[in-house]
């Protein structure tokens, strides 16, 4: 049978899963055809929701020739992937694995086609994989990654592949190609995918004596066992080869050959980022730096593996700092031309499709929610420290923290998460470790944390009867706090830009407020407001320094970085969220509505989706490119994306 004759008898299918009572998959459209397998655009139907996915299937002559070794191949990714699905929240760099299985084919004799269910990554406009990304930027602004960009994404990589290396896995074809991205920014997430080479412990089968991997990303001793043993070393060198495209957009081995690509490693000279077009002038203004990142990635693709640097995690602790010295106001400027470059890609509510990826129902109640770029978040509820994996909420591991006192989390950057609560709780969770506490007075009830710890953060204590203090939070240390005269409970905080936060809650007279704060020069001023007994939800782009506020009896404020718009919305709904995506697309919503106003003077609120029988208010709200993801406090989930 051909690819398209597989990808035709395939379409339209439902596949019950073998290990999830009530799951089943339905085969919606193919994505891509490699040479083991085709790749389907597929939806998870269940009895808790709806969720896209990715389910790829392995080709019958594969099955045919290959008998086991094709089964093999399925066994592997399930049993790379799975591992890391044990730790709650799980590392988000990842690709999240579903569900495998087989698939039978009455029109072949009844042939069993192994296959392998993984989430699915939506890329928006930039495009879904890593490779497309930098090409992207590319052609869209003439350079490749900037610096604070490729810091983010090395630095997430890093960590992805830490957390393969201690499952005992080794991926064996790290590539542009295989790394997913999702979200925009400071919350862009690159996920490592497609485990079909990947070696697990635990099975020490192989596909013979095959040339596996990428030429000009596979590490020698991978096709050519003369060249040393596979192990974490094998990946550092293909990493150091995808950090040389993310900065050039080149390849830094030019060739699609094995024995070129061996010639080529065995050589001495490398290529250098200032020979490529493309880097980025945040780079070039610093050739030194250039010239130390050189010698680093020279240094990660040794042909002697002894020689290489050891792991992952020294390979990008070696470059970072590097590429962090090198940011600055230009970098601000590679924003603004990636931002730019979104014009004409505005995600008009009659452009978004919606999915109930989680019923409303639960007993549950969410108190705040953190959610990454990839749709997943944290939350603190009355239950508990829970994650939201795409298509189930599961208990969140806590370490030292007491659940019980959390009262509020925020995103730092993806997979890492900053918590406050009572007893002076405040501290950064990741997936990798134990949180890690701050120091703080333990008798301050924080109710809110935003911002970065290590860097500059505001932080709202509160007690009865008296006003609500803010402090500043720089390098770890608490700083100077501003107690908010006039105002009885601030309830929602969001960061504007480097320095400044939105701030906004209820007076001690009744009303509501909003506010912008400076955690360094502790100025606060409070911004006109339509009449309302509260403002409840904040949000902000880092990328534009714009913000949004909502509150009861649709009061509404925008606040376009020194300009502030108050708005009265239609039927005067009680909006309890907020979100702010890169086009200055501004979101709110209450319950059983969400409403969006497109970034033009006093442009209308249009109603963007509706369902009377949702009772239970929106509490939270994520908008990025091409998707809005909303959620009711008890936990439903609704998902919009681009069509």
């Amino acid at each position: 049978m051909s690819d398209s004759g597989l990808a035709n008898a395939l379409a339209g299918l439902v596949i019950r899963s073998e290990t999830n009572p009530g799951v089943r998959y339905r085969l919606v459209s193919p994505l891509g055809e490699g040479g083991m397998g085709v790749a389907f655009y597929a939806v998870r139907e269940a009895r808790d929701g709806v969720a896209p996915a990715v389910l790829k299937v392995v080709k019958p002559d594969i099955v045919g020739t290959a008998g086991p070794t094709a089964l093999l191949m399925i066994q592997k990714e399930a049993i790379a992937l799975g591992r890391l699905n044990e730790r709650v929240p799980p590392t988000p760099f990842v690709v999240r694995f579903m569900d495998t299985g087989t698939v039978v084919l009455p029109t072949m004799g009844n042939l069993e086609l192994p296959w392998i269910a993984v989430e699915y990554v939506h890329g928006g406009v930039e495009g879904t994989t890593l490779e497309q990304r930098v090409l992207y930027s590319v052609q869209n602004t003439r350079y490749a990654f900037d610096a604070a960009r490729a810091e983010r994404t090395i630095d997430c990589l890093a960590e992805g592949l830490v957390a393969i290396h201690d499952v005992g896995v080794i991926h064996r074809d790290l590539t542009p190609g295989n790394i997913l991205c999702c979200g925009f920014g400071a919350n862009e997430v690159p996920k490592i995918a497609d485990f079909g080479i990947a070696r697990p412990k635990g099975i020490t089968a192989t596909f013979g004596y095959v040339m596996l991997g990428t030429p000009g990303y596979a590490a020698p001793e991978q096709s050519f066992s003369s060249e040393g043993e596979v192990g974490p070393w094998t990946d550092v060198f293909s990493f150091a080869c995808l950090i040389f495209f993310a900065l050039t957009g080149e390849l830094y081995f030019d060739t699609n050959n094995f024995a070129k690509a061996l010639l080529l490693q065995r050589d001495t000279k490398r290529r250098t980022l200032l020979s490529a077009a493309a880097l980025s002038p945040e780079l070039r203004d610093h050739p030194a730096l250039c010239r130390s990142i050189d010698q680093i990635l020279a240094h990660g693709t040794t042909v002697n593996p002894t020689h290489r640097l050891p792991d992952a995690r020294v390979l990008a602790r070696s470059v970072l700092p590097l590429l962090h010295a090198a940011n600055g106001v230009r970098s601000q400027r590679a924003s603004e031309r990636l931002v730019a470059s979104m014009a004409g890609h505005e995600q008009a509510p009659g452009r978004l499709a919606w999915t109930v990826r989680h019923p409303p129902g639960d007993d549950r109640l969410v108190r705040s929610v953190a959610w990454d770029g990839d749709g997943h978040c944290l939350a603190v509820t009355t239950d508990g420290l829970h994650y939201w994996n795409g298509t189930n909420w599961l208990p969140a591991r806590a370490g030292r923290l007491d659940p019980d006192a959390l009262r509020s989390v925020s995103l730092l950057r993806p997979g890492c998460w900053f918590l406050s609560g009572e007893g002076g709780l405040l501290a950064t969770l990741t997936s990798s470790g134990e949180p890690r506490l701050l120091q703080a007075p333990p008798d301050a009830s924080f109710t809110l944390a935003n911002g970065d710890p290590d860097d500059l953060a505001v932080v709202v204590a509160e007690q009865p009867g008296t006003a609500p203090m803010l402090y500043s939070l720089a390098a770890g240390r608490l700083f100077r706090p501003r107690a908010l005269e006039g105002v009885r409970t601030v309830t929602s905080l969001a960061r504007l830009d480097d320095a400044r936060w939105l701030v906004v809650g209820r007076t001690t007279a009744g009303a509501g407020f909003a506010a912008v704060h400076s955690a360094i020069s502790f100025d606060t001023t409070f911004l006109p407001t339509p009449r309302t007994d509260a403002l409840t939800a904040a949000a902000g782009h880092l990328d534009r320094g714009f913000g949004v506020a909502a509150g009861r009896s649709g009061a509404a404020v925008r606040f376009d970085g020194a300009i502030t718009t108050p708005f009265v919305l239609d039927d005067t709904p009680d909006l309890a969220c907020a979100g702010m995506d890169v086009q200055g697309r501004a979101w709110v919503g209450a319950a059983g509505r969400l409403w969006s106003q497109p970034w033009a003077a006093r442009a209308p609120w249009q109603l963007a989706w509706e369902d009377a029988s949702w009772t239970t208010p929106f509490v939270s709200l994520r908008a990025d490119v091409g998707v809005v993801s909303a959620m009711t406090v008890d936990g439903a989930v609704l998902e919009g994306r681009m069509i």
